[in-house]
């Protein structure tokens, strides 16, 4: 989705970035130092796009973080 029309909203805004997450955590494994607590994997990119390879659609437990 592309464009600023009226209801539209950007690629960016629709995808879920993992480090803007609650969910998200830095973990300890160099082969995996990405995980979710949410799904409570471990992976080597965001879990966002492992969870979007294997189910085919974006991560529903995404969850804004508050700013501060």
């Amino acid at each position: 989705m592309q464009g600023n029309g009226v209801g539209q909203r950007s690629h960016r805004e629709t995808r879920a970035y993992c480090p803007h997450c609650v969910h998200f955590a830095i973990t300890w494994d160099r082969q995996a130092p990405y995980g979710c607590r949410a799904w409570g994997v471990r992976t080597a990119q965001h879990p966002s796009r492992s969870v979007l390879a294997a189910s085919g659609i974006p991560c529903q437990y995404f969850r804004k973080k508050p700013t501060k």
